[in-house]
């Protein structure tokens, strides 16, 4: 969308990796970058933001 983020998204994913710290480089190496939302230190997932800033978090499985 041509428009900059306004607000909170309307759909928050949830996505789950084999290896987490290995998908957090291959995202941010493609333009992701890691978001500070308030989470706590040990959170076992990881909140990035895409190149237009729409949220999502990256988990390991369970």
């Amino acid at each position: 969308m041509p428009e900059v983020k306004q607000g909170k998204n309307r759909l928050h994913l949830d996505l789950y990796a084999d290896d987490q710290n290995e998908t957090v480089d291959a995202l941010t190496a493609r333009g992701a970058t890691r978001a500070d939302v308030g989470q706590p230190g040990d959170a076992p997932y990881i909140v990035m933001r895409d190149p237009e800033g729409n949220e999502f978090c990256l988990l390991d499985p369970r």
